[in-house]
């Protein structure tokens, strides 16, 4: 990681890294996709990798599960039946030679430990390698150790109502009842 960073979509993606955090449904998702499919960041980055890592199990972060879906990503190839160290050492390759931008979309592992043997392999990129990762947890979000932390938050209730008016009735203006 490390190096410089890039606005992206009005979200400076800096440091090592970023995670979007917050409530289910409310769009983490869509705003990485905004930042990935961005084409600005596209000529930034010669290897843009999304992984959708659903780990909804926060007791269990599989790294040989999470390793694979990096290289399937990658080579387009499965690679199940490798140890993990094995698969470790095949991200770590393929990384070292890129600057890349690495999605892991929906994490829900707060262990400090799991990332860190996962930080160890996906460090190795070019300078300027980046890595996202949307999350419900803050905890997350903080023991990945890698950058910032952009906490979506939902809108008010008048924010609500006007968005919804203009999405439904155009321009005509409907009272609150």
């Amino acid at each position: 990681g490390g190096g410089g960073g890039v606005w992206v979509g009005g979200v400076w993606v800096g440091c090592g890294g970023l995670s979007f955090v917050g409530v289910g449904r409310l769009g983490k998702t869509t705003v990485a996709q905004l930042v990935f499919n961005d084409d600005k960041l596209k000529k930034e980055y010669s290897a843009r990798r999304w992984v959708c890592v659903s780990d909804q199990d926060e007791k269990y972060f599989d790294l040989n599960l999470i390793s694979g879906k990096i290289l399937e990503s990658t080579t387009g190839d499965k690679h199940e039946g490798f140890s993990l160290d094995s698969l470790l050492t095949r991200v770590r390759k393929i990384l070292e030679v890129n600057k890349y931008f690495l999605v892991l979309d929906d994490v829900w592992n707060e262990d400090p430990l799991e990332w860190d043997k996962l930080m160890s392999v996906l460090r190795v990129g070019c300078s300027g390698s980046k890595v996202v990762v949307t999350t419900r947890s803050r905890k997350t979000g903080q023991v990945i150790r890698e950058g910032c932390i952009y906490e979506l938050k939902g809108l008010w209730e008048d924010e609500s109502w006007h968005l919804f008016q203009m999405t439904a009735f155009g321009d005509k203006v409907v009272p609150v009842r």
